[in-house]
């Protein structure tokens, strides 16, 4: 046996005793201070929160839960049934010319009434400058009010009567062909009568170039005869609306032409005559 053989055996043992002792002397250190330690990990823990974690009151997306639900209460608002419905008087919706019912949009219907109360004919006015739905079979194809109609005193008008499905408010109607100083100083005027759902009168008012939203004698439409829009002051939801003609200056002016006429145009008195141009409202139902 070589000498460096058996001397290197002799040493083995003591080489694996003595680094065993090595090993334990480390792992006492190790756990000298444990308290050190443990804080150590708490601190590393409550960084990692603060920085990449959501807070309680944060949504997890990323997202401010009250920022989204401010928007959402916005939205609601904005499409809900508030806003107004415009309609506006086009030949297009006439049907059995003009005879009858017609529908005028969704949920809304015309018809036309004439001198004597009875069932009239729906037209479409473009005989002047402003156009617009009227009645057929007087002076003009508008809404003509008479105090003599073929040789009888009538003192009356023709009418639309304007019915909706529902109930609706924030009413606005745009006249046309409404002269401001024809025939009186307050010119050609007119009425409205509006009904609630079980057909009682709730409210009525004047129409006239005096009555525009814009201001007196403001016309929508600079170079119209005379288109105004006109807001009626009606206090509670409606059903129906009915527009007439007064006599010129609301009922204080004479008419032109009285008992003038013959048999196919109608009466030829000269009295407040307009059309019906539009419509805006909001739906309460």
């Amino acid at each position: 046996m070589n000498p460096n053989t058996a001397e290197m055996k002799k040493l083995c043992p003591a080489t694996v005793v003595g680094g065993l002792f090595l090993l334990l002397l480390v792992s006492c250190s190790e756990d000298s201070n444990p308290e050190e330690n443990t804080s150590t990990v708490d601190e590393q823990l409550m960084e990692t929160d603060d920085t990449e974690g959501p807070s309680e009151n944060e949504n997890p997306d990323g997202n401010d839960d009250s920022a989204e639900n401010n928007d959402s209460e916005e939205g609601n608002t904005e499409s809900g049934d508030m806003s107004a419905i415009e309609l506006t008087a086009n030949p297009d919706i006439l049907t059995n010319n003009g005879e009858g019912i017609q529908s005028w949009g969704e949920g809304v219907s015309l018809r036309a009434i004439k001198i004597d109360g009875t069932p009239g004919r729906l037209i479409y006015d473009t005989q002047f400058r402003d156009k617009g739905f009227g009645v057929a079979g007087a002076r003009w194809d508008q809404i003509d009010y008479y105090v003599m109609f073929q040789g009888e005193e009538v003192n009356a008008s023709e009418k639309i009567e304007i019915v909706f499905s529902i109930e609706v408010s924030h009413l606005v109607i745009t006249v046309g062909m409404m002269g401001s100083d024809e025939g009186h100083p307050d010119g050609e005027t007119g009425k409205w009568i509006a009904y609630d759902k079980n057909q009682n009168q709730v409210a009525e008012g004047i129409l006239g170039a005096n009555e525009s939203n814009l201001g007196p004698d403001v016309k929508s439409v600079n170079n119209s005869y005379g288109t105004y829009p006109i807001a009626l002051d009606i206090q509670m939801p409606i059903r129906s609306l009915v527009i007439e003609a007064t006599g010129f200056g609301y009922g204080a002016g004479n008419p032109k032409n009285v008992n003038s006429y013959d048999n196919e145009s109608g009466n030829q008195e000269n009295n407040s005559d307009f059309n019906l141009v539009g419509i805006s409202f909001q739906k309460e139902g």
